[in-house]
């Protein structure tokens, strides 16, 4: 059994907890989390440095505000702590590189909660897309929409860097995971559709056109409102077949979220016990933040 410390107890936090609840090989055992967690059934420390000295915890799962993945991982790799950082590993290039350095530095196993490579359902395309069975691939789109916006707050670019950062790394991952091939370019354009109020440098909705390396057509859809419920999924466009997967739509998708972010965990696990992991690594978070910075 993997004892985790959960670093942010906020409304991502929250949903590793309940993802992990009754997983055979993850437990989160402490939080750090400096606003306090009192409705929680574990420790709740302030600061990293108190959760150290207090100890009972095996690995870090880093849930905290993007703004601060930076500082947290530093501290972090440099008590030799295995970490599982959620998406996106910063808010530029730049601080997925320092994180990477860092890493290295403190020579601890770390992956990055890119859990869309943990469905079944997606890891069956990218085995079909491999094997060659949906022929050249020509085109994926990729929607993400929520039912409703997160507080403006969290919005602020200079917090989680807006929707470009926020949601659009997912899909410039997937897309590059499931077909193989890095991206090589993005052209971004925001909304036009605005809400009142609107929150500075994030639009409610926007598009982003991609081109992958075998040269392949990405067209990624992103947006804070989709009335009939969060609504994700990827339709890919191959010279022998076309394949439309509504992953993350409905109670289903909210099932197969969860079931995903403990996969993920336990994923992380066997790599802090010396196995394989099929999670994204810093490289792959490097990648999706460098295509954002058009």
């Amino acid at each position: 059994m993997l004892r985790l410390a959960l670093i942010g107890a906020g409304r991502m936090g929250r949903s590793h907890l309940a993802a992990l609840a009754g997983s055979p090989t993850v437990t989160v055992t402490a939080i750090v989390d400096p606003i306090g967690a009192a409705d929680l059934e574990v420790p709740v420390y302030p600061d990293i440095a108190t959760l150290c000295k207090a100890g009972g915890f095996d690995a870090a799962l880093v849930a905290a505000p993007t703004r601060f993945h930076v500082t947290v991982v530093r501290e972090l790799a440099a008590a030799g702590i295995p970490t599982l950082c959620e998406k996106p590993c910063g808010l530029v290039p730049d601080d997925a590189r320092a994180i990477r350095d860092a890493v290295a530095a403190g020579g601890i196993a770390f992956r990055v909660g890119y859990w869309r490579r943990h469905v079944p359902e997606l890891q069956a395309l990218a085995t079909r897309i491999a094997a060659g069975e949906l022929g050249q691939i020509q085109l994926v789109v990729c929607y993400h929409w929520d039912v409703e916006p997160p507080p403006a707050a969290f919005r602020d670019p200079r917090s989680s860097g807006g929707i470009l950062v926020d949601v659009a790394v997912h899909e410039l991952d997937m897309m590059a995971w499931l077909t193989g091939s890095a991206v090589t370019s993005m052209t971004y354009e925001p909304g036009g559709v605005s809400w009142h109020p609107p929150v500075e440098g994030d639009p409610e909705n926007a598009a982003a056109l991609v081109r992958l390396a075998s040269g392949c057509l990405g067209l990624v859809t992103m947006g804070r409102r989709w009335p009939d419920g969060d609504h994700q999924r990827v339709e890919v466009v191959g010279t022998d077949g076309v394949v439309t997967l509504p992953f993350g739509v409905g109670p289903a998708g909210d099932a197969r979220i969860r079931a995903a972010l403990r996969a993920q965990a336990e994923d992380f696990a066997r790599l802090v016990a010396g196995g394989s992991s099929v999670s994204a690594t810093i490289d792959d978070a490097l990648a999706a933040l460098t295509a954002t910075a058009h």
